[in-house]
């Protein structure tokens, strides 16, 4: 079977992707996502993507937390609100 690494910034997005693909893919998460802030959510984030590579039966590697890059990218930008133009540079990034 093709091994698959599928990028995963939280469990909820992640789960219908692995749904439709493990038929045809050996699935590894990929966890990454150092433009959550603060910590604790990004903690929060991690161990649900972790208890969902459990209970779908799906290896879980985790990039490692780093936000500086994204501080110094939304940089003027920190009274945004959420789905604001600090998405469009998340996106970019």
């Amino acid at each position: 079977m093709t091994r698959l690494l599928l990028y995963v910034c939280c469990a909820p997005d992640a789960t219908v992707a692995i749904e439709r693909l493990r038929a045809d893919f050996d699935i590894t998460m990929f966890f990454y996502n150092p433009n959550v802030h603060p910590r604790e959510e990004y903690d929060r984030r991690l161990e649900a993507a972790r208890q969902l590579g459990r209970i779908l039966q799906v290896k879980v590697l985790e990039g490692d937390y780093d936000p500086s890059a994204w501080f110094d990218a939304v940089k003027g930008l920190e009274q945004e609100p959420e789905r604001g133009r600090r998405c469009e540079i998340c996106l970019r990034e």
